[in-house]
């Protein structure tokens, strides 16, 4: 939100293609604060070859630093990629429920920290991109 006039501000789109059977598939392309939309592919190239959308897949934030989503003990968290074996800067917790029936006892979150809030917005993106493939995956 803009702090002075208090309107929303567009950071990201995401285009969806649509399959034969009218279903909606994984975004297939980004745009990030008015640019020009790029192929989703393109968002996790890193030094010009694309990576894979595996476990370890890695973007580049506006910081300019590399990060890398990895699964560790069932839930999405980042990692820099010049120290992957420190603290991770963002974790995904799923929500839980009430004797694993009954309404959520706590919604999903993305815990993020501070250090990481300069590239916000590269890092939301990242974690949708990452967890619909993942999710597309699951299905197939």
């Amino acid at each position: 939100m803009d702090p002075k006039s208090h309107e929303l501000e567009v950071v990201a789109e995401l285009k969806n293609e649509l399959e034969k059977n009218g279903a909606s598939s994984a975004p297939s392309a980004v745009r990030l604060r008015g640019q020009q939309f790029r192929p989703a592919g393109e968002f996790w190239t890193k030094d010009g070859s694309a990576s894979n959308l595996g476990a370890d897949t890695r973007f580049r934030g506006k910081d300019g630093k590399h990060y890398i989503w990895r699964v560790r003990k069932g839930l999405p968290e980042l990692v820099r990629e010049d120290d992957p074996e420190s603290k991770p800067v963002a974790v995904y917790h799923k929500h839980k429920r009430y004797f694993l029936v009954f309404r959520m006892s706590r919604q999903p979150y993305l815990e993020v920290q501070p250090s990481v809030m300069e590239t916000l917005d590269s890092l939301i993106v990242s974690f949708i991109l990452m967890e619909q493939n993942r999710r597309q995956s699951k299905k197939n």
